[in-house]
Order: C-alpha cells, then sequence, then structure tokens
C-alpha cells in the first residue's frame, strides 16, 4: 500500500492489485504511467491512537486488506495488514476478520 498525496492530503492509495489489474495488465508503459492514473480512490484510514478492534472493524466493513494509519495532522505513519491482525490477535479473532474482509458487500 503506497500513499499518494497532492500536497498535504492522500488522495489515493496504490495497491499490488493496482498495478497488477490497472497498470501491467492493461499494458500501460510503466516510464510513462502516474501513480495517480492506476491509484485506488478510496482511502480508508485509522488514527494512530486507535484500538486494534477499531481498525479491524474498519476493514471488516470496507472490505480492505490494508489499512492506512494516520497522526493527528491526518499524515500517513504506518500501514495495518490482514497479515499484521493474524500475527497479533489470537487465531479465532484473525480468522473472524479475514472473513468479513473477503465476504462480498
Amino acid at each position: 500500500l503506497l500513499p499518494v498525496a497532492s500536497g498535504p492530503k492522500i488522495v489515493g492509495v496504490v495497491t499490488d492489485r493496482d498495478i497488477a489489474v490497472r497498470a501491467v495488465a492493461a499494458g500501460l508503459d510503466p516510464k510513462l504511467t502516474t501513480a495517480q492514473a492506476i491509484m485506488t480512490k478510496d482511502v480508508y484510514s485509522c488514527s494512530i491512537g486507535s484500538a486494534v478492534t477499531d481498525a479491524c472493524r474498519i476493514m471488516e466493513e470496507k472490505k480492505v486488506r490494508r489499512l492506512l494509519i494516520v497522526d493527528a495532522a491526518n499524515s500517513p505513519v504506518g500501514i495495518v495488514s490482514l497479515a499484521d491482525v493474524a500475527l497479533h490477535l489470537r487465531q479465532e479473532q484473525s480468522a473472524e476478520v479475514l472473513k468479513k474482509v473477503s465476504q462480498r458487500l
């Protein structure tokens, strides 16, 4: 997950899927293609002081596998992934988050 900024504002993110589907599969020239051209415009984040359960809830609701973590100025400071959840929560908790994230909208 790579945040894309316009000045101080995050305007999108580039994921591995964006690169594979929107750039490589579409045959775009990587030397000429901008991040803005392939980015996902929906950016979901959680504040650095939020509980892990809050981050998991957002991931479940938005059906995202990575979540941008921002500070009080809304600047990105990190990323939480499903792999992080799996490593740091009990197995049954992380399995439930994965199940909910993977369900169709």
